[in-house]
């Protein structure tokens, strides 16, 4: 009788330790960001400028070099794409962006919808006058806006950066720079 009682704890502890191991990995798949983007300059062949973001769902957060190549390099989820862009030349007379005549840069294969890119730079209340540059890149159901100000030396004048997603505008942490944006990753549930 004391054997039975034995082998039925020790058979309850066996599947609540395979539930909790289960749990655990469904918990910390949970944790782990939608996608990774990383933004690189560089001066000839001198880095300038590195950042790592990590985006899960309305959220975009910046992440350390060691926790990106975390993911990307010991995760097999972690997969590269490339993402849809379009460049814009505008010449703003107005600063009312509505009013813009936008030039789509001859090398782009696929233009991003104007009314929808209007609307965009409405909800990042744009004003620049004279020379903008503006590129947009979209992946899934997420687009990021860059617009800069130049002047006829094109010297930078001022810089605004958006994220959207289904058409709505996240909110930037303080100091994001979504400027030459270079690699980009999605989690994929099912990778092996």
């Amino acid at each position: 009788m004391h054997m039975k009682r034995i082998i039925k704890l020790i058979c309850l502890t066996l599947i609540i330790s395979v539930v909790c191991v289960l749990m655990s990995s469904c918990i910390s798949n949970r944790n782990k960001p939608d996608y990774l983007l990383m933004g690189a300059k560089d001066n000839g062949f001198v880095p300038s400028y590195r950042a790592y973001y990590a985006i899960t769902g309305d959220t975009i957060k910046k992440i350390p070099q060691f926790k990106y190549e975390n993911y990307i390099y010991k995760d097999d989820h972690y997969k590269s794409f490339n993402e849809e862009f379009s460049n814009y030349d505008v010449v703003a007379d107005s600063p009312d962006p509505s009013e813009w005549n936008y030039e789509l840069m001859y090398y782009d294969n696929e233009p991003y919808d104007t009314d929808a890119l209007i609307k965009h730079l409405q909800d990042m209340n744009v004003s620049y006058m004279g020379n903008v540059y503006i590129l947009v890149l979209w992946f899934d159901e997420y687009v990021i806006v860059e617009v800069t100000n130049l002047d006829d030396t094109n010297t930078v004048l001022g810089e605004t950066f958006g994220l959207f997603r289904n058409g709505k505008m996240i909110d930037l942490p303080a100091g994001t720079d979504l400027s030459s944006i270079r690699t980009y990753y999605r989690y994929e549930q099912d990778a092996k």
